[in-house]
């Protein structure tokens, strides 16, 4: 089922009306112009938008007691315009969309105590840790807080049915569009819960819809998604008092801002691991011991339950020597052990036991040293100063102790996420700490496990192509960074894994709402020749940030970043064909009028520089600078010299050891850039033209056919006829009496042809003596067979029959054998896009119902060339003879799209 969105193309019932509707994710409230009072919500086809959280049905809510409450507010000023912009820039890659705002007025102090009771709700403190599943939260006390009802921890809101067990329990999580988190409660700094509603409304996830509201003003129909954005700073009481103004930032805002998470602070020494001598994994092994009695060695071990170990870590290097100092003071014969700057070691025996003192410091690069051992010379005072004793030591792998109680608290007990994609395809999102070690800058660690008490957590090991590994010893008080590492066999399964953890950690639910994931995936299912498709990420908060990479992989596709419906999407840029599905027809009558006169339209070449060349970025082999490749659109070069070059960094994501072979890289390369190069290198033209309400639908990326007698061609003549356009910018200007869309349409220089269409016949599905055809949906190709994957607005296509119109002349040919019987050629006289079927003009005959009796037997194509019609002839690709080099009789190959 496709998702409900209002249809502007049919009009109206008689006395409804298109109405704006606001939601703020965890706030219990549906805000609607004064007056308008709503009490159902209905769809007319398809699924209601899962942004829109109060459902399908009664708005009306019934909370655990039974109790029920209307979360209508009639709030929003009638008068008041909305006006949305976004614009796709083809040679950034990425879309400007502008700030909104609205007003909610202060009728009946409503307003005010939506906006400004920070203090006059009741707030307790979480008593303990809240999993996401978690159906009862501790509270420090429970005074005040009201039997059951509506609570809100963070940024997520729930409902609770009752007081028990010192908190709140039977608890719903995650409603009124925020989502159940996991909630960490240090006590030096608990959080906040409380009862009723947020107490803020800044940086939460606010959706602006348009809703149909029927005549007699009870039901809101088909909410359509028109902006998505967070409470930005600002919020102001205007109008003299009387109402509050609410700014919005789009989400694009905060997903193009790095994903800097604040560090954690780690330093001391730990020393968790048993030491080795020798093995620097450790910070001091110290042994004693007499070379006359092999059997009688004392050892020096940092036990955890031992008085001087301190459960493995010592705050600062003197500490540590101090405990050092203890333990050997045990030893027999003794070392003196002091610290001025480095450590300083003393040893003397005697000349009959031999002792010896071997030690080994974990931060020289020396092997163990060893002290006495000589029956000459032992009751000699020996001394041994190990240079640099560092201020910490410790290992970004194993067990590391944070020692903050508020920046362990940041470390989520959930460290791995998984997303998979419609097709199978899973991504995997790691929680990691990145710090700087000694043997790599910038070393991610990936969080294993998380103990508390003792404030631990456990860190996986990298290890390095060829074996080895990395070396994990830092020995400087850090702040160690927080990040997400994202893994998978497909850069959409990795970033939709990557989407999960970044919410999770920033307690956010923008990455995974305010994307469209569904479209990016249908998108994303055309491959990239033989480009690697699995992918590593890292958000660190010193990369790119996620808004950065998804742009790159677009790129990567030919792809634009769009919006569309609402949500961060993308649109093919690829040279397109008069063939292509579209999504409306305008015609000039379709323009927009003002006072009887004509709003004039705009005519501009090329809005943005050319660009004639794309340098793409892949990783070196074992490290140091990006390795780049150009490419270079040299006719264009030649004709308008250098111009802008747009630079790709998907390929740096590659995993190491996927990494391609350069040079079979490079032919995929060029076809790759000549999807980016073939609309931007070549002069387009762009039209402003401001349209009709009824065709307020349309999204940027959509493609239109666009029909005015006063548009200039590139022939030195005006007048284009149904050529095919793609929309780029959309600005919308709705209510407070005004309904307006201007778009600008991008036309390219000159008209293009598309591949002919084709299908497989569905096994069984001719018959010799009817004339339908049935067409199958279980080929290997998916549900449409050979035709497209989505339709010209971007939904899931679901029709094998696309490309194919009544009065094509098509023929039927056997497939899946070396000597296939004679084609069999008829005109089309039906075609049904919802049962998949086409009608002949004629039964095709026994022989050929006969090979059509197995799967993959018969394949439904258009007629050779000079046999079809106009219309085919006109949009279609086609092959030329081998031989004669031409089409027809007279026709020369056409210019097609790749």
């Amino acid at each position: 089922m496709t998702t409900a969105r209002i249809d502007w193309t049919t009009g109206l019932a008689p006395g409804a009306r298109v109405v704006p509707v606001i939601l703020i994710a965890g706030l219990p409230a549906v805000l609607t112009p004064a007056g308008i009072l709503p009490t159902t919500v209905a769809v007319s086809s398809g699924t209601i938008d899962p942004l829109w959280w109060p459902g399908t049905g009664t708005l009306t809510e019934t909370l655990p007691d039974a109790s029920t409450f209307n979360p209508v507010e009639d709030l929003l000023d009638p008068t008041e315009t909305l006006e949305v912009f976004e614009r796709a820039s083809l040679l950034e890659g990425d879309v400007r969309v502008e700030s909104l705002s609205f007003s909610v007025l202060d009728t009946d102090g409503r307003g005010t105590t939506l906006l400004s009771n920070r203090e006059g709700r009741i707030t307790q403190l979480l008593d303990a840790d809240v999993t996401a599943t978690a159906t009862a939260i501790a509270l420090v006390s429970t005074i005040g807080f009201p039997a059951s009802g509506i609570a809100s921890i963070e940024r997520e809101t729930v409902l609770y049915g009752s007081i028990a067990g010192g908190g709140i329990a039977t608890v719903q999580r995650g409603k009124y569009g925020s989502h159940a988190r996991a909630h960490l409660s240090p006590a030096e700094h608990r959080p906040l819960v409380v009862a009723g509603y947020p107490r803020h409304w800044q940086s939460r996830l606010a959706t602006v819809w348009l809703c149909v509201l029927s005549a007699d003003g009870l039901t809101l129909t088909d909410p359509s998604l028109l902006y998505a954005g967070t409470v930005g700073a600002g919020v102001q009481m205007t109008g003299n008092l009387s109402r509050w103004t609410v700014p919005l930032d789009h989400v694009s805002v905060a997903l193009t801002r790095k994903v800097d998470i604040p560090p954690v602070s780690i330093y001391g020494y730990h020393h968790f691991t048993v030491p080795s001598v020798g093995v620097r994994t450790h910070p001091l092994s110290i042994r004693a011991g007499t070379t006359s009695v092999a059997a009688v060695e004392c050892s020096l071990r940092w036990d955890t339950a031992s008085v001087y170990d301190r459960g493995g870590w010592h705050p600062t290097r003197e500490a540590f020597v101090a405990s050092c100092q203890g333990k050997v003071d045990a030893l027999a014969p003794a070392a003196l052990v002091s610290i001025n700057g480095a450590l300083r070691i003393v040893h003397a025996g005697t000349n009959v036991n031999n002792s010896i003192v071997r030690f080994s410091p974990g931060w020289v690069t020396t092997g163990p040293t060893t002290l006495g051992g000589n029956a000459n010379g032992d009751d000699i005072q020996l001394v041994y100063t190990v240079p640099d004793m560092p201020e910490a030591f410790f290992l970004m792998s194993g067990v590391v102790r944070i020692p903050s109680a508020l920046d362990f608290a940041r470390i989520p007990t959930t460290f791995q996420w998984t997303a998979t994609t419609t097709d199978g395809v899973t991504g995997m999102a790691h929680v990691a700490l990145i710090a700087d070690t000694v043997g790599r800058k910038g070393y991610v660690a990936g969080i294993v496990a998380r103990n508390d008490p003792p404030q631990t957590v456990f860190l996986g090991r990298q290890s390095i192509n060829g074996g080895g590994y990395i070396d994990t010893r830092v020995f400087e008080r850090t702040a160690v960074k927080l990040g997400v590492v994202a893994t998978g066999a497909s850069p959409i399964a990795a970033l939709k894994a990557a989407a999960l953890a970044i919410d999770e950690l920033t307690g956010q639910d923008l990455f995974e709402s305010a994307v469209d994931w569904d479209h990016l995936e249908r998108l994303f299912m055309a491959p990239t020749s033989s480009l690697p498709q699995s992918r590593e990420y890292r958000f660190t908060g010193d990369t790119d940030s996620f808004l950065d990479v998804l742009i790159d992989e677009l790129r990567l596709r030919g792809m634009c970043m769009v919006i569309r419906y609402g949500l961060i999407s993308a649109a093919r840029l690829m040279s397109y064909a008069d063939s292509e599905d579209t999504a409306a027809a305008i015609v000039e009558t379709d323009t927009l009028s003002e006072d009887g006169k004509e709003i004039p339209i705009e005519i501009v070449d090329n809005i943005e520089p050319l660009a004639t060349g794309v340098d793409y970025s892949f990783p070196a082999i074992g490290g140091g600078d990006p390795i780049i490749i150009s490419v270079t659109d040299l006719t264009y070069q030649s004709e308008f010299g250098d111009s802008a070059r747009i630079e790709c960094k998907a390929l740096l994501s590659i995993p190491t050891a996927s990494a391609p072979n350069l040079i079979a890289t490079l032919q995929p390369l060029y076809s790759v850039a000549q999807q980016i190069l073939g609309p931007l290198a070549e002069p387009s033209r762009a039209v402003r033209i401001p349209l009709t309400p009824v065709l307020l639908g349309l999204q940027p990326g959509d493609l239109i056919k666009f029909t005015h007698s006063r548009i200039p061609m590139w022939t030195g003549v005006r007048g284009i006829s149904d050529g095919v356009c793609q929309v780029q910018e959309v600005r919308r200007i709705l209510f407070g009496g005004r309904l307006r869309a201007t778009m600008v349409l991008r036309l390219q220089s000159a008209p293009a042809y598309g591949y002919a269409p084709e299908a497989i016949v569905e096994s069984g599905g001719l018959t010799s003596g009817g004339t339908t055809v049935q067409l199958s949906t279980a080929t290997a190709w998916g549900a449409t067979c050979h035709a497209r994957d989505t339709t010209a607005s971007g939904a899931a296509s679901t029709s094998a029959v696309d490309g194919f119109e009544v009065g094509d002349v098509v023929v039927l040919s056997q497939i899946s054998t070396r000597t296939p019987i004679a084609d069999v050629q008829r005109t089309l006289t039906a075609v049904d896009p919802v049962l998949n079927r086409v009608t002949l003009s004629s039964a095709p005959g026994a022989t050929m119902a006969g090979a059509a009796a197995v799967y993959y037997g018969v394949i439904l194509r258009y007629a050779p060339y000079d046999q079809c019609t106009a219309r085919q002839q006109k949009i279609f690709a086609w092959i030329a003879d081998q031989t004669t080099q031409v089409l027809g009789a007279t026709d020369d190959p056409k210019r097609y799209t790749a």
